[in-house]
């Protein structure tokens, strides 16, 4: 009964797309090669209807986004334009004259005028700049007044504070003595307080400290230990040698 219904496109297409019957009603090898066929030829028909749908789609959007983008500049230079034709200038006030400002008036040009000589420039609001003992997170070096040597430290307080403690570790039990009261005592220099270099200045603790061990490594006749330089890479070396 389906050999008639085989040259029907659309039962035959029907047929074979039904997952029940598929090839098996067909009598005709032909008739099922041919039906592939038409069902690969629509199949390709689609796609294609459908990207040049896309494409069309894409088109118009595109078209779209391009007037957007021309009104965008348009509004633009419409506000260049604006910014380009000022309605107001200014001018010094010892330039300030009638007739010019009439002319200037005619085009609709404002004209504002100003003083360069008012209190800004005699009243400042600045800090006061800060005496070299207040200053603060600093790495320092004392030096000794009867010889080369030198202490390199670092603190996070007042330099002056910090030097008031190296002055009065001396007090202090022989066993607990810092490596400049050793030096005061056993070699009986004293260091010259009154003018202690400020060597480098940091916030950041590491880095600081970084610092500390920079510089005495490259200041041979410090008096530091050599435990305060031991968390230096040794990569540091290599540099501050050629330094």
């Amino acid at each position: 009964r389906f050999g008639e219904m085989e040259e029907n496109v659309i039962y035959a297409i029907a047929t074979m797309l039904d997952p029940r019957f598929k090839k098996v009603p067909f009598q005709s090898s032909q008739s099922i090669k041919s039906t592939k066929e038409k069902i690969v030829a629509e199949c390709k028909d689609r796609n294609e209807s459908r990207t040049s749908n896309t494409e069309m789609e894409t088109i118009n959007q595109l078209v779209k986004h391009d007037n957007e983008l021309w009104k965008h500049f348009e509004n633009k230079m419409k506000k260049m334009n604006k910014i380009s034709n000022p309605t107001s200038m200014s001018c010094e006030y010892e330039l300030k004259n009638e007739s010019i400002f009439r002319i200037l008036k005619r085009f609709k040009l404002n004209v504002t005028y100003l003083v360069n000589n008012n209190l800004e420039c005699v009243i400042k609001h600045g800090k006061d700049r800060l005496t070299h003992d207040c200053r603060t997170d600093v790495v320092y070096r004392i030096n000794c007044a009867n010889c080369e040597a030198c202490y390199i430290g670092q603190t996070k307080r007042h330099l002056n504070t910090r030097i008031k403690e190296h002055i009065s570790d001396v007090r202090k039990c022989e066993s607990n003595w810092s490596m400049v009261s050793k030096h005061r005592v056993n070699c009986g220099h004293e260091f010259n307080w009154s003018n202690v270099d400020v060597l480098h200045q940091e916030t950041q603790l590491r880095k600081r400290l970084i610092a500390e061990m920079v510089f005495i490594k490259r200041h041979k006749l410090s008096i530091n230990l050599q435990k305060d330089t031991e968390n230096l890479p040794d990569i540091y070396d290599i540099v501050l040698t050629n330094m």
